[in-house]
């Protein structure tokens, strides 16, 4: 009987800290909303760029930072696994120094072979990346970490 009422308790407790975040797929429906709304245009390319770091949002979509502040949503052609706990990143280029919808990939130094083609490139301020960044996450966290 204590085994039950333990279990139950964790059961809803665990349940309970869930409600607040979304699933991936309610979290890419609020990434284009959120394109949509702030009229967000794509880039074809981004000429120059340096990678200076990235955040994982989901499975199709990702924020890479460029030099001077510079934020750029990622939106990969299908479902990118392997993305989610992958402690770097591999930009796969088609030409040096730019960075090309369509034509270049993400993967990872755990499995390289495995590629996300990006489809699109959004241009962002770095407060947008933020707002981004707190999109599914419960309120009393806040996703700061994208200051640099």
């Amino acid at each position: 009987m204590k085994y039950l009422i333990t279990l139950i308790t964790f059961l809803l407790v665990v349940s309970c800290s869930q409600k607040n975040q979304l699933t991936y797929e309610e979290r890419d429906i609020e990434y284009k909303q959120y394109i949509t709304h702030n009229n967000i245009a794509d880039l074809k390319k981004v000429k120059n760029y340096q990678f200076a770091g990235w955040q994982f949002l989901s499975r199709k979509f990702i924020i890479l930072s460029g030099r001077f502040k510079r934020k750029y949503l990622i939106e990969s052609s299908s479902n990118c696994y392997n993305l989610e706990f992958a402690k770097s990143l591999i930009i796969n280029r088609s030409s040096k120094g730019n960075l090309h919808a369509r034509y270049d990939s993400l993967s990872t130094n755990e499995d390289p072979n495995l590629l996300c083609r990006i489809q699109t490139i959004y241009p962002l301020t770095v407060e947008q990346a933020k707002e981004l960044a707190n999109i599914g996450v419960p309120t009393n966290e806040d996703t700061t970490s994208l200051d640099s």
